[in-house]
């Protein structure tokens, strides 16, 4: 499994092998060596560290092509993630002594705010 991130300029990245449904292996990107996470799994780590080629290689994916691709991939979505749906809105009363309930749906993204108003002025009792 693995993965890269860019969050305000900062990069990071993670990649981790797995084995027979548990954790195997993982990469410390700042030191640049591998964590083995059973016994079984020490050898190899020992191998991977030898040289250190197969970490920096790895490092290099996550921080460079994985962010770019990251980047171009939400550039494809971009008018999709960006779109803004106002809400459909259904005024619910069961009875003439009901209380009215307001039912949202629809709207893109999920923050949105929705206040009762009476004449043009928010409207927080009964």
């Amino acid at each position: 499994m693995y993965g890269c991130e860019l969050d305000d300029g900062t990069k990071r990245g993670y990649m981790q092998y797995g084995y027979d449904g548990g954790d195997f292996l993982s990469l410390d990107l700042n030191t640049r060596t591998w964590t083995a996470a059973k016994d079984q799994a020490v050898a190899t780590k020992v191998k991977w560290d030898s040289t250190g080629a197969y970490a920096m290689q790895q490092k290099g994916y996550l921080e460079n092509t994985c962010i770019e691709w990251l980047q171009k991939y939400v550039g494809y979505g971009k008018d999709t993630l960006e779109r803004k749906v106002s809400p459909q809105v259904s005024l619910l009363k069961k009875s003439s002594s009901s209380q009215v309930v307001c039912h949202t749906t629809g709207f893109y993204p999920k923050e949105v705010t929705i206040s009762w108003q009476k004449n043009g002025q928010d409207h927080y009792e009964n």
